[in-house]
């Protein structure tokens, strides 16, 4: 009677565990994002979306979703739908379970390598095999049936989704498919297991990464990594640099991986002109007047109002305060994980004139996300403007050299990048 009651108890907090949300909740959710979309998503007419449709489609099915991991991959594949960096669905991890395979993949020069393992797949998937297939299927069939479910772009799809593969509840079984560096084709099953409990063996890169802001100079040439952790003040730790930048010849800026937000600022490129006050680029934001609305009814100067796709422009304006000029040549490194305010950085010193980018083409986007709460600690970020240099609008940066390591480079942890860059700088 005891083990019974005791199934029943367990049995019953699993459900309150997995099923919080009420229906109203649910509905309350979605109407939440499908608003905030409708009147404040920058390319909500550009990308042609039904969104009305698939509003009305989800609302119909929400009785459906019987747990509320199910309600919020609903969500996120609805404002997947863009395929925008700044616009999806954060869902805690207490909700949704994953936790990531014992396998680290790596796409570059249109293939997928392994570079990383757990110390107990270490003697059977050597390091820089190729990915052929998982479960049977060739692995890019796999990306590509994932791709409506996640965010991410076009152009960067293969490099994010080949993570997201992995990524899935314990317990998760996978059987994978690979050629090894010698050629020889094998076949190897691995489980999804709680992170806490194992440790990866090695895992290849090749390039250096910095939590915090670095500064040093190679060759007579100053290297700035803003790092990955929120700096309170990145000007700051820029301009305690700028002294010893003068002095070099040239300078890289290593924005690889560089997720924006508060640990770089683009108003640092305020310091490489001699102007005073500073005019980068312009933004595009939605325009809500219900005034203008309803005038749109009658008058076609409001036309856009009343078709919900008025906009208004504003100007970023950064002011110099100190009488500082650095005048050497410049070099952005970039890559498909470089988003937000790094893009921003980048375009920054594109309206200047001044940069030579190398790399892989960003993320994609600088556009500034609107944070929607949403139940048991979710919540949605949708983007807001659109961003325009030089008579252009940007969606992603695309380098001036497109460059990326080969699977060699990133064995013998060699930096092709940099090293192009330091070459670039040294004709100077």
């Amino acid at each position: 009677m005891k083990i019974t009651y005791l199934i029943i108890l367990l049995l019953f907090s699993f459900n309150i565990f997995s099923q919080q949300l009420t229906r109203t909740d649910k509905i309350k959710g979605l109407s939440q994002i499908w608003k905030e979309v409708e009147y404040n998503y920058p390319n909500y007419k550009l990308q042609n979306v039904g969104w009305d449709s698939l509003y009305y489609s989800n609302i119909n099915k929400i009785d459906s979703f019987k747990t509320d991991k199910e309600y919020f991959e609903m969500l996120s594949k609805f404002l997947a739908v863009f395929h925008e960096g700044h616009t999806y669905v954060y869902t805690p991890k207490e909700i949704h379970k994953k936790v990531g395979a014992k396998i680290w993949p790596l796409y570059t020069h249109n293939k997928i390598y392994i570079i990383g393992v757990g110390k107990e797949l270490k003697d059977k998937i050597p390091l820089g095999s190729e990915l052929l297939k998982v479960n049977g299927i060739d692995i890019f069939s796999c990306l590509d049936g994932l791709y409506e479910d996640f965010y991410y772009a076009e152009h960067v799809k293969y490099h994010h989704l080949i993570r997201e593969v992995f990524y899935d509840v314990v317990g998760t079984k996978y059987e994978i498919q690979f050629k090894a560096p010698n050629s020889i084709v094998n076949t190897v099953n691995i489980e999804v297991t709680d992170t806490d409990t194992w440790d990866w063996d090695e895992i290849k890169f090749s390039r250096k990464s910095y939590k915090d802001f670095h500064f040093e100079i190679m060759d007579d040439i100053s290297y700035v990594n803003f790092g990955t952790n929120l700096n309170p003040d990145p000007i700051k730790s820029f301009e305690s640099v700028i002294d010893s930048i003068q002095k070099t010849k040239g300078i890289i800026f290593d924005l690889r991986g560089n997720r924006g937000g508060a640990c770089i600022r683009s108003e640092i490129s305020k310091y490489f002109t001699a102007d005073s006050i500073f005019h980068p680029y312009s933004v595009q934001v939605r325009v809500n007047n219900s005034y203008r609305r309803a005038s749109g009814q009658f008058n076609e100067n409001y036309t856009n109002f009343y078709q919900n796709n008025a906009f208004k422009s504003d100007t970023a304006v950064f002011k110099k305060e100190k009488d500082i000029t650095i005048n050497i040549p410049v070099v952005i490194l970039v890559n498909e994980s470089t988003i937000s305010e790094a893009e921003s950085f980048i375009i920054c010193f594109r309206a200047l004139d001044k940069a030579y980018v190398i790399g892989k083409p960003s993320q994609g986007s600088a556009t500034y996300p609107l944070i929607i709460k949403l139940p048991l600690g979710a919540y949605a970020k949708i983007a807001t403007q659109r961003v325009y240099c030089n008579g252009k609008m940007y969606t992603y940066i695309e380098p001036d050299l497109e460059l990326e390591p080969t699977i060699e480079d990133v064995l013998n942890g060699y930096d092709v990048v940099l090293v192009k860059a330091l070459t670039y700088l040294n004709q100077f």
